[in-house]
């Protein structure tokens, strides 16, 4: 016999769970509204109010996802700005290592370690960068190289607050999205919650017994076999 797979829901922000289950709590709002039933959810104590709350709140959610998927590519855009504005960082400061070793390497070599010439800049972490960059130019506010000049200087600087201010974006974007998707979470746990509500109300007036209910209790998002239960989350 033939091994059948099974194709796994996604698991990023949106996961297919949470549309299906905001999906489903849309089929029970429009039920509840259906001048058919409407009645008889009223009867069993399920008002309006508490259903165009519902409404608004499914709606909430969706804005949280959006904002999380938004953050998130924020995020990765910001990574990607950041990797360029990491190049040109790492380029002036290859600039100024190039003046040091002209400079230096005849008759003080061991000057060049001011300057980290040697250090491995593509590896080197946000910190030991950071540290890079700004050691340089204290060192260049005393030291006077070749070719070097105030907008040499200067293009440094620039290149270090570009770097650095991509990083904090960075941060900001994936703190957004953070900060969306736990709001949706709690937001979505309470939404399904209420949804149950509304369907244990059809449940009771729409009795699975009786064929003619099976048009109802689909509208609802209830099995036609069986009492409705809720699962457990």
């Amino acid at each position: 016999m033939p091994k059948t797979t099974s194709t796994p829901k996604s698991r990023g922000v949106f996961n297919a769970d949470f549309i299906d289950e905001l999906a489903k709590t849309d089929l029970v709002i429009a039920g509840f509204r259906n001048p058919s039933y409407n009645a008889a959810l009223v009867e069993g104590e399920i008002e309006p109010s508490f259903v165009d709350a519902l409404e608004t709140d499914v709606l909430r959610a969706r804005s949280y996802l959006q904002g999380a998927l938004s953050g998130r590519t924020s995020r990765k855009d910001a990574t990607v700005e950041q990797s360029a504005e990491r190049d040109e960082l790492i380029a002036q400061i290859q600039v100024i290592q190039s003046r040091v070793l002209q400079k230096y390497h005849a008759d003080n070599p061991n000057r060049a370690n001011d300057y980290y010439v040697g250090t491995k800049l593509g590896n080197a972490s946000k910190a030991l960068l950071r540290q890079i960059a700004d050691g340089i130019l204290v060192n260049l506010e005393t030291d006077t190289l070749p070719g070097i000049n105030a907008q040499t200087v200067q293009n440094l600087r620039d290149a270090l607050a570009a770097w650095e201010a991509k990083g904090e974006q960075q941060s900001e974007s994936g703190g957004s999205a953070i900060t969306k998707l736990a709001d949706f979470k709690v937001l979505y746990k309470d939404i399904l919650l209420r949804r149950a509500t509304i369907q244990y109300a059809a449940d009771a007036a729409f009795s699975y017994r009786e064929t003619h209910n099976h048009a109802a209790r689909e509208a609802f998002g209830l099995p036609v076999d069986q009492p409705f239960r809720a699962p457990k989350r």
